[in-house]
């Protein structure tokens, strides 16, 4: 096992002594220094930015799930909401420790007076939910406290840009410190013996080098770069510092794709969830008004899906809703794109497509599901499992909004299931 940093500095130490005593000391006093304004860099300031960005990760996590009971109903996602609000406050605990100054803990209170706001206007959309007064018909998830969760997600990154600004600060210090200490080994080096040349070499190759390229990995991190990766070049503590922090960046990256993957996509299916169809449908939306180009919008139903889960049971009818969903992926063109819109609803929205080519496409689709074995369907009401299809296209009258687009395709769904099913209306 190899020396550690205090080891190294005092060997250096015996051999300066004869002839620069004075000097030695310095240099191991502002190694030491460095080193521990490293540590406080890592531990406070890193530390307080990396738990801010996991809470708003618990913050998006638990409006998530709240949002995903609103469409389902399932109260398993009123318990992940629970769980990531408690994570929440265990985490805000540990920012609060790390809260130092005046102006951090009034953001940590203000974060901790929101939340709770949050959560009491969320339990509230709950229990009206279990009550029955919210409108499921909707499948969206629209609440008053939006307000109270930016306040948060602003205090959060307020808190986060403050940190940064620390950190900065402490790495400034350090460089100077580095800088300084540097000199000094010049000087002594013009003083002394060709011991002292080679204590200069000891420090630079043993500490110097490995804090440069630690703060390096630190500035990256603090920008954003979660791939950032320091070299661990030493078994001392600066290795294991640099070989820490590897570890902490590798588990935020890979915690930040998860994330990033579960809140866009459907838990069932694999598709693109409502919430991120949505987004994407207003994207295209405004883009298409402002280059005066068409968008299409399909809602599609599973005809007699409720007889098909109590039939086979609700395993198979998950089951059904995957195989489903594969197969739309591969009928649609690599710029649509297909979403779950909610239960055995599917969305399909088609850029740069005009009414007459998205009701083409809705039939290829519709054929192409009628055509399809799917397991247990001679049991359905017309021995075959079929969808039926409402289709919109923007521009159009009337339809100004997102929500307009979607309410003009659920009229032609409406349509389509009272003319007999298995077909597409607009």
């Amino acid at each position: 096992m190899g020396l550690n940093i205090r080891q190294k500095i005092f060997l250096s130490f015996i051999l300066v002594v004869l002839v620069s005593a004075g000097a030695v000391f310095t240099i191991y006093a502002n190694s030491v220094r460095v080193t521990e304004l490293s540590a406080e860099i890592t531990h406070q300031n890193v530390r307080s930015i990396v738990l801010a960005q996991t809470m708003l990760q618990q913050l998006l996590l638990s409006d998530w799930a709240v949002s995903q009971y609103l469409l389902s109903g399932d109260p398993s996602w009123v318990n992940m909401s629970y769980k990531a609000q408690q994570s929440f406050k265990d985490t805000w605990r540990e920012v609060k420790a790390l809260a130092t100054d005046e102006r951090k803990q009034d953001l940590v209170t203000k974060v901790k007076t929101q939340y709770q706001r949050y959560i009491q206007q969320t339990h509230s959309v709950v229990q009206r939910f279990d009550q029955g007064l919210v409108n499921r018909q909707h499948q969206q998830y629209f609440r008053g406290e939006q307000s109270v969760l930016q306040s948060i997600i602003e205090y959060l990154q307020t808190l986060i840009t403050l940190n940064e600004g620390q950190l900065y600060t402490r790495l400034e210090q350090a460089e100077k410190l580095k800088r300084w200490n540097q000199g000094l080994s010049v000087g002594v080096v013009l003083l002394v013996t060709l011991i002292s040349a080679l204590l200069v070499f000891i420090l630079n190759q043993n500490i110097i080098s490995p804090i440069n390229r630690l703060m390096d990995g630190v500035r990256k991190f603090a920008n954003g770069n979660f791939a950032a990766q320091v070299p661990v070049m030493s078994q001392d503590e600066i290795g294991e510092l640099s070989a820490a922090f590897n570890i902490m960046a590798k588990n935020i990256r890979n915690d930040r794709q998860k994330l990033t993957a579960l809140t866009i996509t459907d838990e069932k299916t694999g598709l693109f969830n409502y919430r991120y169809f949505k987004q994407t449908m207003t994207e295209e939306m405004r883009r298409a008004e402002r280059y005066t180009r068409h968008l299409s919008l399909v809602i599609m139903d599973i005809d007699f899906f409720k007889h098909y889960n109590d039939t086979n049971g609700h395993a198979m009818g998950d089951l059904l809703l995957k195989e489903l969903a594969d197969l739309l992926k591969e009928a649609v063109r690599e710029t649509d794109m297909v979403a779950r819109f909610g239960g055995e609803e599917f969305v399909l929205l088609l850029p740069e497509t005009a009414l007459p080519i998205a009701l083409k496409l809705a039939d290829n689709i519709r054929l192409r599901i009628q055509n399809h074995v799917f397991p247990m369907e001679e049991k359905q009401p017309n021995k075959d499992l079929t969808m039926s299809m409402g289709v919109a296209s923007f521009p159009a009258k009337n339809v100004l909004t997102p929500d307009a687009l979607i309410e003009k395709a659920d009229q032609g769904l409406y349509r389509a299931k009272k003319s007999g099913r298995n077909r597409v209306c607009k």
